[in-house]
């Protein structure tokens, strides 16, 4: 039998159906928070374009303005969330296949509504919201109360008030107390009331890096979750183990630039 002579040229993988390559798709047929997935069910989705040339604010442009820039999606300017942060990132890689879910995408809190996650047509995806947010709205609210108990060594039952919180700003942005990573306005933060001068602005994604530090755990043989020190304190008042793994996991999902303030952000850019 003869052998085929090989012609040293790489065939490009068949795209599956329904998917394009990512350079193919122009941020432009992208619209707010609109989610883009890999075959794999991975979302990547933006939430908006920094400007280079003006020390633009976050989400003040939108991902059209990235798309009539030349060479804008090589830069790092497009603004992606993700494990509740926000980075500057390139846009879509280039040889990956994405496809753009319709009636599907983020939701930030607006008005008197205070919650995130990711809509849906038929309701909300927990899945996608947890790899985007680093967990669901719920998940997290009721987290933090027993994060709270915790620290505070004071049952929950006895408050009439709740002095750990999940809320946003409708006027200004702020910095997170603890990373010092930009929030602007809009965009879900943590807020422990009690705290005067520190704690009132902790974004979601350092607060996921802060607990990682204070919880060690491991996972047995038999899969069982076995915690020391904080991690058992955690889980005495009250919280999920398999959330506070999630939570600890979320902090280091993240890659890119951490938004910094816009100011600063955009002169590292020009560096």
């Amino acid at each position: 039998m003869k052998r085929r002579k090989s012609t040293g040229v790489v065939e490009e993988p068949s795209l599956p159906e329904g998917f394009s390559w990512g350079r193919d798709i122009n941020p432009e047929a992208m619209s707010y928070g609109q989610i883009a997935v890999d075959p794999n069910g991975n979302p990547k989705a933006y939430l908006g374009y920094m400007e280079i040339n003006h020390q633009s604010k976050a989400f003040q442009y939108s991902l059209c303005v990235g798309g009539r820039t030349p060479e804008a999606r090589k830069s790092y300017q497009f603004l992606e969330l993700r494990a509740g942060g926000l980075h500057l990132s390139s846009f879509l890689w280039n040889n990956q296949p994405f496809k753009i879910l319709e009636n599907c995408q983020v939701s930030l809190p607006c008005s008197t509504n205070n919650t995130f996650g990711v809509i849906t047509k038929t309701g909300s995806d927990e899945a996608m919201a947890r790899t985007l947010f680093g967990a669901t709205f719920d998940e997290l609210d009721d987290f933090i109360d027993h994060f709270y108990t915790a620290i505070r060594y004071t049952p929950e039952k006895i408050w009439n008030w709740k002095p750990a919180r999940i809320t946003f700003s409708k006027s200004r942005d702020n910095n997170c107390d603890l990373t010092g990573v930009h929030i602007p306005k809009g965009f879900p933060f943590i807020a422990f009331t009690e705290t005067q001068y520190f704690g009132g602005h902790i974004s979601l994604h350092g607060f996921y890096r802060h607990l990682a530090f204070l919880c060690h755990y491991r996972r047995s043989m038999d899969g069982k979750i076995e915690g020391e020190a904080f991690f058992k304190r955690l889980v005495d008042s009250g919280a999920k183990p398999e959330v506070i793994i999630q939570l600890c996991e979320a902090a280091f999902a993240g890659y890119g630039y951490p938004l910094q303030d816009p100011t600063a952000a955009l002169l590292r850019l020009r560096c």
